[in-house]
């Protein structure tokens, strides 16, 4: 339910630059400015597939931690106690496994691209540069 708000909310956030740009003028939203395409291409999608996510799963890690700290305390069966621990465990290991994903990624994306591919880029060039060079003759 909470979620869903959130989400509705968010929506309507980022849809406020196509409800009063002037010179849309049929009925349906269409992107007539390149500010209001790159807004919606950078801004709007960046952010709700970007660091929305990780801020959600981060609140809701906290949130069960917190809740699992204090369920510690109370009178409560055992099984129970156990299935929250593991679940916020569970929890707590993919939030921290997402962000190393992410940075793995990146690191992974520069390093076969960035350093080998241009290496091996380099090299090829220099195999096919069938070029005449200049010498200098001595007699």
């Amino acid at each position: 339910d909470t979620d869903q708000l959130l989400t509705s909310l968010l929506i309507r956030i980022l849809s406020v630059g196509f409800l009063i740009d002037p010179t849309t003028i049929l009925w349906f939203c269409c992107k007539t400015r390149m500010f209001f395409a790159q807004f919606s291409i950078l801004v709007a999608l960046g952010f709700v597939i970007g660091i929305l996510p990780i801020i959600k799963m981060i609140t809701f890690a906290l949130l069960a931690f917190i809740s699992i700290r204090s369920i510690a305390s109370r009178n409560i069966h055992i099984e129970r106690l156990g299935r929250d621990r593991q679940l916020t465990a569970m929890t707590l290991i993919y939030v921290v496994f997402i962000m190393f994903f992410y940075y793995v990624r990146n690191q992974v994306i520069y390093v076969l691209i960035d350093v080998h591919f241009k290496r091996f880029q380099q090299a090829a060039n220099n195999l096919n540069n069938h070029q005449v060079t200049p010498g200098i003759e001595m007699n």
